[in-house]
């Protein structure tokens, strides 16, 4: 090959590893600042009471996380019960703040049934 073909592909590759790392890099940051921007301290949590309305609880805090389905089944693990999610309830999720222990991830859980808050609990992610 020629010095000219050489260095066009070594060019566009180094673009690709570029680009990609970029793009990781962005995620990342995006997580970190989602996280930062759910979290709710451990006063926020106890202030809302169970029978609360649904309206109340989510006009008090942040935005929860948001979630696909596969993330929030990583967040039952393998426990059948879901780690005691109420059945028939819908739970949103916010970040422990501040976040103390590294490597875990506690989140503070609000369910809901009929528009009123059911449970409210901390829980371990895996």
């Amino acid at each position: 090959m020629s010095k000219k073909v050489v260095l066009i592909v070594s060019g566009v590759a180094a673009l690709l590893v570029c680009g990609a790392g970029g793009a990781l890099v962005y995620s990342g940051i995006g997580m970190g600042r989602e996280y930062a921007d759910t979290a709710i301290t451990a006063a926020q949590f106890d202030a809302q009471k169970i029978g609360k309305s649904q309206k109340e609880v989510q006009d008090a805090l942040p935005a929860p996380l948001e979630l696909s389905e596969e993330a929030e089944a990583g967040y039952y693990g393998t426990d059948p019960t879901r780690q005691g999610m109420p059945n028939g309830a819908s739970c949103v999720y916010h970040p422990v703040k501040p976040l103390t222990e590294v490597g875990d991830e506690p989140m503070y859980r609000f369910c809901f049934s009929a528009g009123e808050l059911v449970e409210k609990k901390k829980i371990r992610t895996e």
